[in-house]
């Protein structure tokens, strides 16, 4: 990596030189240090031409000290994933950033990098819908996660022998990752689409449905969601702040849903509505 450091007492016009420059020329990433008396910023560049162009509309200021330094490029968020430690969630998961890092374990591996798109297991609605899964019997049945972010909870449901996990999220950025963490975790059973519930064939029925998002999404899609759910099957609902449980369970009764299972952690809560028996009481 290529490393321009302007080293200066502040003047009047200076920060803006610098500034300018920054937006100007093709630097890739700045940091700003120093004290009252002197400003320290460093340029980072991937090529030398490019750092050679912003030095020379620097040099226009006489008041710049400017030095070149060449560094060794560091990948910020594998030196992160490096530093996480792997989570275990109920009785038979473990998340981790990536395979390399997963222990030695009788758990089922979900490998979820630390990407933009919702859902690495670090947070609570998601570990308590990872809770509720491993608690339904999903064997060759047709599930549904809804507003599937990361794709972790389809990736669950898949590892537990759906037949057929569709996943769904209207965040068009979500769909390079949840792609990606089907790839990783060998989800081949799971299939991802950016789009809602329209899109699907009214037809089409499911066994499980998860939906891990939040309250005021989750409420108007419930009748829907219902329409689309098989006798006997089971609902996860998850996302839900504990201010916002009454409105929910409400709902999910109007809609014609049984509460089966609730769990709380922290101020997050996640319930389980429908119709099977625990895993292994079928």
């Amino acid at each position: 990596m290529f490393v321009a450091r302007i080293t200066y007492t502040p003047a009047p016009g200076s920060d803006t030189a610098v500034e300018s420059v920054l937006f100007l020329s093709e630097c890739r990433g700045s940091s700003i240090s120093g004290s009252e008396t002197t400003t320290i910023v460093r340029m980072y560049f991937d090529t030398e031409a490019a750092r050679s162009e912003a030095i020379r509309l620097l040099r226009k200021r006489s008041e710049l000290t400017i030095e070149n330094l060449e560094e060794a490029e560091v990948d910020w968020l594998d030196l992160y994933e490096q530093s996480l430690e792997p989570i275990a969630i109920g009785r038979r998961w473990i998340v981790v950033p990536r395979a390399g890092l997963a222990p030695p374990t009788d758990r089922e591996i979900l490998v979820i990098p630390q990407e933009r798109a919702f859902g690495t297991g670090s947070h609570a609605t998601t570990a308590l819908c990872l809770q509720m899964i491993e608690e339904i019997d999903v064997r060759d049945r047709n599930c549904l996660d809804v507003g599937t972010g990361s794709a972790i909870l389809a990736i669950a449901l898949d590892r537990l022998r759906a037949a057929c996990v569709v996943a769904f999220d209207l965040d068009p950025e979500a769909l390079g990752p949840m792609k990606g963490n089907i790839a990783v975790n060998e989800a081949s059973r799971t299939f991802p689409f950016v789009g809602g519930l329209d899109a699907l064939s009214r037809s089409t029925r499911f066994d499980v449905v998860v939906m891990n998002i939040l309250p005021h999404v989750i409420i108007p899609m419930l009748p829907a969601l219902v329409s689309r759910l098989r006798p006997g099957g089971a609902v996860v609902l998850s996302g839900v702040i504990e201010s916002e449980i009454a409105a929910v369970t409400t709902a999910a009764t109007g809609a014609g849903l049984l509460l089966i299972d609730q769990r709380r952690e922290g101020e997050w809560w996640a319930g389980r509505y429908g119709g099977w028996p625990a895993t292994g009481n079928r």
